[in-house]
């Protein structure tokens, strides 16, 4: 799974992706602490999965953002 991800993520990818930031009240700091997550099991998984749309910059015009139903602003720029 995680290297799908991975790969939607990757440079030269037309992959489109939605995110809901709904009970997430710092994105940022969830992506420091999914750094560390093993992406081989189910916990932690969706800060490691900000953690790599964090490092993945030139993946950012490709995912929309949302809170409460609404598009927000990327919580990385």
């Amino acid at each position: 799974m995680y290297k799908k991800f991975q790969a939607y993520l990757a440079e030269g990818s037309t992959t489109r992706m939605s995110f809901d930031l709904d009970g997430f009240t710092d994105p940022v700091a969830s992506a420091k602490a999914g750094r560390t997550v093993d992406s081989s099991g189910f916990e932690g998984l969706t800060n490691w999965e900000l953690y790599q749309i964090s490092q993945s910059s030139h993946a950012w015009d490709r995912i929309t953002w949302y809170r409460g139903g609404v598009v927000v602003d990327n919580p990385f720029k």
